[in-house]
């Protein structure tokens, strides 16, 4: 048995720490729950404290992992020196990815050059540690896709968190060989529409599961999100896939141990 077989779903994406001031004590919750989680790092200090944390939560028995990179946001503040402290951070076993990485044109915090530059220079050392990939990708579909076709072994081993658009991306994202990880936006009224009728598509073999607490919570699910509510966001997908809760359990786990190693 595995450490992944111990535990009923893993969520593949929190944000500790920042606005999410409880994700400590929502994470013992969510093991409780049988729910481990991956703390995931969206720039350098990020990144090394999660290592930290995920292994003071793994001496305490709680299944964490921890992921290493620089979001698009901070992008301009990448440097050779942000490539060299990301491998140490990779190297180590409880490290499961690189990123989060990837391309952000919705908001622009950091110029399209600079964004360009640092997910190459991530993709690049994602090949030399081996890592697999945690993407982002908002509004910037086109040359998202054309800057990873380059890479075409790691699509096998990337997953394109937060996936919230439609079918065509969908297409595009699993045609380069890429999994897809699903939030609580599936059950968003609002918004979902298109990501409902996206994910009827999604084979179940390319399905990850994900709360990206604290954000992306839903009336009535309490604040901030949580890890805890993985099971709710099952239930969205089995739903809207006109399937099984117990398929999309068990499918997302076994993804998620296939894809990280676990």
């Amino acid at each position: 048995m595995t450490a992944g077989d111990a535990y009923r779903f893993i969520d593949i994406g929190i944000n500790p720490g920042g606005s999410f001031a409880g994700w400590e004590r929502e994470t013992e919750r969510a093991a409780v729950q049988g729910i481990g989680v991956f703390l995931t790092g969206a720039d350098l200090a990020g990144s090394q404290e999660n290592l930290a944390a995920a292994r003071r939560l793994t001496d305490r028995g709680i299944l964490c992992w921890a992921t290493a990179g620089v979001h698009p946001h901070v992008a301009r503040h990448y440097t050779s020196a942000t490539t060299a402290a990301l491998r140490n951070l990779q190297e180590d076993p409880l490290c499961v990815a690189a990123g989060e990485c990837g391309l952000d044109y919705d908001r622009m915090f950091s110029p399209k050059a600079d964004q360009l530059r640092a997910f190459r220079a991530q993709l690049a050392l994602a090949e030399e540690t081996g890592r697999p990939l945690f993407l982002h990708e908002r509004a910037a579909a086109a040359d998202f896709a054309a800057v990873l076709e380059e890479y075409p072994q790691l699509c096998r081993r990337a997953v394109v968190h937060c996936f919230t658009d439609g079918s065509a991306e969908l297409a595009q994202f699993l045609a380069l060989g890429c999994s897809i990880g699903i939030t609580g936006w599936i059950c968003d009224d609002r918004r979902a529409t298109a990501l409902r009728e996206a994910v009827r598509e999604l084979p179940l073999d390319r399905l990850l599961l994900e709360t990206d607490s604290p954000y992306l919570g839903q009336p009535g699910w309490g604040r901030p999100n949580s890890p805890c509510n993985l099971v709710r966001v099952a239930s969205g997908v089995a739903q809207f896939r006109g399937c099984s809760e117990t398929e999309v359990e068990v499918a997302a786990r076994a993804n998620t141990m296939r894809i990280f190693g676990i």
